[in-house]
């Protein structure tokens, strides 16, 4: 008998039954199994989503801690004894770079709803206990999820995730084996959708110090090594193996590979299913060999395949306006297909469809607002088996928001271009413009600085600066700031001093004229003074202390002013500067004549006494 591959939905019927009538139910190993069978539904904030740089949250940093986080980013918010990350998307531009880096705090946190891309890891984890991380998408990355401990890491949940394309691990757990403490113990990795990670899909490490922990009812595909033990005493258990070279390797000690009747799906499990309990009917030995085993691997015979359902359009977070999408799908099953339907309410209500291509129900779209849905399509075969596939849409009926930080309204700019900066609120975003004066819209994808082309075509006076944001489905929002703009410099005209004029000791006054209206500075300097002298009013005296120290001849003095603008005008003028010499009798020494004129009078005297 050809052996093929059970259906899903059937296989957790079972489980859940298999749990139902199990009287034991309860803790083990410090885990509560009770309800791993219900899936619950997104939690979604209504409040934005983001894009965003890597986020690092360090307990032992003042300015990067939970607290300091919630308190400065929109992204981040503290609700009924949580911090709460979701509805971001950050992605590492194929840098190696960790997305969201979280060490050494026992906060208890939530990150949902989150899309992480093109990094090294995902989300890395260091000493840290109380974290949840729900429903987020993790691809394109080195490493997907890192769970590690220098003394401990315990009691965080993984689930509900999908991680893909990853490069090395997709979920990873580990402790330095010399540490004090509890290690990396009591983690969950539950529900999770792993695809596509070489080598490893979940890898537990080092040994005793990465203890009890749950590893159940994730699906692992088309992986290297599905999921790899090094460690010990944890627990494995209905899980989905698809499609890996290497389903599972256990090289640690006391692991168990299934719990309560209930082992995992193995593709490659090569017993039978006599009595249609969907048990295999021999256990599956997990590799290498002779080691541990699965005692109830989950399994049945014949065509147990739900239809496989592949969906070509809409793609993942396409978005829509208030046309309903159309879709179109491919159904892969061995057994005749009897019913194919969808839902975009969570199965409240179906609409039935015939062929691969359609029209969701307009009605039904209409009743939707402004959100994230899921449109799910499903398939009955003629074995009454059912698959189902989802994808995520958007209905997007709200025009983006636009703030203008600068420039600011009746702001005075000058000859060049000003730079600009805004903010602007949409998840859809589809394209940037703006226009000056009504003038044709540039485009732009960052806000640095209007084309200098455009501004230099916009004469002196008002300029209306209109901004526009587009999304994806059609959505227009635009918003205006109306600046001043001053491309004429000031005009200023010297009456005195006049070209040329002497002057000797006494600094010279001067008066002048100014013409403009936004005067905001006025000083002169003189050649051969370093500095500026700064001064008020039109008229006054060139600062006599600097005029002492220039030499004699022509000295060139400049008036300067600068408006709001940054025009700057100057006008200049050449003074002389001459000081005359005292008078003297030249070629003699005025004591020495004296003296001469004294001796000549003293000898008149003596003579005429004689006669």
């Amino acid at each position: 008998m050809t052996k093929t591959k059970p259906n899903l939905i059937i296989l957790g019927t079972i489980f859940t039954l298999a749990i139902l009538i199990s009287a034991d139910i309860g803790l083990y190993q410090g885990f509560n199994y009770r309800n791993l069978g219900v899936i619950k539904q997104p939690e979604n904030k209504i409040a934005g989503y983001w894009e965003i740089e890597p986020i690092d949250i360090q307990g032992n940093v003042p300015t990067l801690t939970w607290a300091y986080t919630a308190s400065n980013n929109d992204w981040c918010y503290y609700e009924d004894g949580y911090y709460i990350i979701e509805n971001v998307t950050i992605d590492g531009q194929g840098s190696y770079v960790i997305l969201i880096d979280i060490a050494l705090t026992s906060e208890k946190f939530i990150i949902r709803n989150c899309t992480l891309r093109n990094g090294e890891t995902g989300i890395y984890m260091a000493d840290v206990t109380n974290g949840k991380i729900y429903n987020n998408s993790i691809y394109d990355l080195w490493r997907g999820i890192q769970l590690h401990s220098n003394d401990n890491c315990s009691n965080n949940v993984i689930e509900e995730n999908v991680i893909y394309n990853i490069d090395d691990i997709g979920i990873d757990l580990d402790s330095w084996e010399n540490i004090l403490n509890s290690g990396t113990n009591y983690n969950s990795i539950v529900n999770n959708n792993i695809n596509n990670c070489s080598p490893y899909g979940i890898y537990l490490e080092s040994g005793n110090y990465c203890v009890y922990n749950n590893i159940s009812s994730n699906i692992i595909s088309n992986s290297e090594n599905g999921i790899y033990l090094t460690s010990d005493n944890n627990i494995v258990y209905n899980n989905s193996f698809l499609g890996n070279t290497i389903n599972a390797y256990d090289n640690g000690l006391n692991n168990q590979w299934d719990y309560n009747f209930i082992g995992n799906y193995w593709d490659n499990y090569s017993g039978v299913d006599v009595n249609d309990d969907g048990i295999g009917d021999t256990p599956h030995d997990v590799p290498p060999a002779g080691g541990s085993m699965d005692n109830y691997p989950i399994w049945d015979d014949g065509d147990d395949l739900a239809p496989n359902i592949i969906i070509n359009s809409p793609t993942m977070n396409d978005a829509f306006g208030l046309n309903a999408p159309s879709f179109n799908i491919i159904i892969n099953d061995a057994s005749p297909i009897n019913t194919t339907w969808y839902t975009i309410d969570g199965g409240t209500t179906n609409f039935t469809f015939s062929g691969f291509s359609g029209t969701v129900n307009q009605t039904a779209w209409d009743s939707k607002g402004t959100e994230i849905m899921t449109l799910r399509f499903y398939a009955n075969d003629s074995l009454g088996h059912i698959g189902f596939n989802d994808v995520l849409i958007w209905k997007d009926l709200v025009a983006p928001k636009i703030t203008i930080t600068s420039p600011t309204p009746n702001q005075l700019c000058g000859m060049t271009a000003p730079t600009f900066n805004i903010q602007i609120i949409e998840p859809n975003l589809h394209e940037k413009r703006y226009s000056l004066n009504g003038r044709p819209n540039i485009t732009f994808t960052t806000e640095t600085q209007f084309s200098q082309t455009e501004w230099n075509q916009v004469g002196n006076g008002t300029v209306s600066i209109i901004f526009y944001a587009i999304d994806k489905t059609g959505n227009v929002n635009s918003s205006e700031v109306i600046v001043r703009k001053d491309t004429n410099i000031p005009d200023i005209t010297i009456y005195s001093p006049v070209e040329d004029q002497k002057f000797g000791k006494s600094s010279p006054d001067f008066n002048i004229s100014i013409i403009e209206e936004d005067l905001v500075s006025t000083w002169y300097t003189i050649e051969g003074i370093a500095g500026t002298f700064t001064f008020t009013g039109l008229t006054g005296a060139i600062d006599q202390d600097a005029w002492d120290d220039v030499p004699e001849g022509d000295i060139t003095i400049t008036f300067y002013a600068i408006d709001s603008a940054g025009n700057t005008g100057s006008e200049s003028v050449i003074v002389i500067k001459s000081i005359p010499s005292e008078p003297v009798i030249p070629g003699y020494n005025i004591i020495f004549l004296l003296g001469i004129v004294a001796v000549i009078a003293i000898l008149i005297r003596k003579k005429l006494k004689k006669y």
